[in-house]
């Protein structure tokens, strides 16, 4: 090892982290410039997916962040509450950091960019920006957006892939993506909107550098659908995704994240596994979309890229946001089209009585469409309604859950971009 190397350490060697040091070892001219030496883990016997010859694997935060050597820090864990105080501390001994979480920045990032400016170091945190990097690199600028809409959540995309194409209905792809491995808190997260919320709220706070309150994005949970959900949708010309959405209507902001029809001929409707996809809309100048890779090389290769750019001193996009807390105008009085599956019993009354319900809530039907369901001596009823407050839309589904006559009830907010 040449001693003129720039000494690097790593915290955390999960999915990111070994793709990190893969990338590493698989980079000549990052072997020739930079040194990992250290990767701290939580269990150093436990075997990983990547080769750890020559490193040192720690469970000793202190071991990297006392070590005078290293002059560079990668933080690839998880939770923010966890990695903060170790960030800090590496901040305040002359470390600069490497940030891949979103989360943390949301959280604390103003905070770890004074105590980096303070101490004379850096901090840059283009994966955890995810494709509003891209963004930033392309336009040179997130000003004078008014509307976005956008697919960040690959886990949230495996569940409705399943479902459109495996007849599935979304709690079985639930227990199939828990067969492969994948932890139910990151299912949890994905399907309650946890995950696409946090890096909508770090997208609003980029584009209106106000700080953003996460629990105040409305978020509904993905349930309830099936495939029947996709063969209708596709008759219809949409596609059903999982989107987080923004709006800066002057007087007012709009953001929620929720599952969705989207017009087939947009773009966003095309996004495939793997992908993150983004829909803006800026004064003026219209319409743009923006199309990223999210696996984790491609994630381990901006925080390499980082690394380099610290190196050479280049400064990341401020985080620093005004103490002003931005406020959304509340969801329930939007009004949206709506599509609505009800699955009842084989009878004229059942049919009668969902209607009704939906007169008497002020749901208007714009289209119907009756099928006999799978399951016997029941019916599948698909609904297309008009304009329909969200609150109104939401009374009716809850109404019709308590009927004897309904067994299942779906509801989709039709998004028109």
């Amino acid at each position: 090892m040449k001693s003129s190397m720039i000494q690097v350490g790593v915290l955390g060697c999960g999915k990111v982290g070994s793709s990190v040091i893969k990338c590493w070892q698989d980079c000549l001219s990052l072997k020739q410039s930079y040194h990992i030496g250290k990767v701290l883990v939580h269990d150093v016997t436990k075997c990983r997916p990547v080769s750890m010859e020559g490193l040192q694997i720690l469970d000793n935060i202190a071991d990297i962040i006392d070590d005078p050597a290293i002059e560079i820090i990668i933080d690839t864990i998880g939770q923010e509450d966890e990695a903060f105080p170790i960030i800090r501390s590496a901040l305040l001994k002359g470390k600069s950091i490497v940030c891949c979480n979103h989360s943390l920045l949301l959280k604390y990032g103003t905070i770890l960019e004074n105590l980096a400016k303070q101490n004379n170091v850096n901090i840059r945190f283009s994966a955890a920006l995810g494709i509003a990097r891209k963004i930033i690199t392309e336009d040179n600028s997130l000003d004078n957006i008014v509307k976005a809409a956008g697919i960040f959540d690959e886990v949230s995309g495996f569940l409705l892939n399943d479902v459109e194409h495996n007849n599935y209905n979304i709690e079985n792809a639930i227990q199939k993506t828990i067969a492969q491995g994948i932890s139910v808190s990151t299912i949890t997260k994905s399907i309650n909107g946890d995950y696409s919320a946090g890096k909508l709220a770090l997208l609003i706070s980029l584009i209106t550098k106000k700080r953003v309150n996460i629990n105040s994005i409305h978020k509904m949970k993905i349930e309830n659908i099936d495939h029947l959900d996709f063969e209708f949708a596709s008759l219809l010309g949409y596609s059903i995704k999982h989107v987080a959405y923004f709006e800066n209507k002057g007087n007012y902001f709009r953001a929620y994240v929720e599952p969705v029809f989207i017009s087939s001929n947009k773009i966003l409707a095309s996004i495939k596994l793997y992908d993150t996809g983004i829909f803006i809309m800026r004064e003026r100048t219209g319409e743009n979309y923006y199309i990223e890779r999210i696996v984790p090389e491609q994630v381990a290769y901006r925080i390499c890229q980082d690394v380099v750019n610290i190196s050479q001193g280049i400064k990341a996009e401020s985080l620093f946001f005004s103490e002003e807390m931005i406020e959304f105008k509340e969801e329930h009085k939007f009004q949206s089209h709506y599509y609505i599956r009800i699955k009842t019993l084989d009878n004229q009354n059942a049919i009668t009585d969902i209607m009704m319900i939906c007169k008497e809530n002020d749901v208007l039907i714009k289209d119907m469409g009756i099928e006999k369901a799978e399951m016997p001596n029941h019916l599948d009823v698909f609904l297309m309604t008009h304009p329909t407050e969200k609150q109104n839309a939401s009374k009716t589904i809850k109404i019709l859950q308590r009927s004897d006559l309904v067994k299942d009830v779906c509801k989709i907010r039709i998004l028109d971009l």
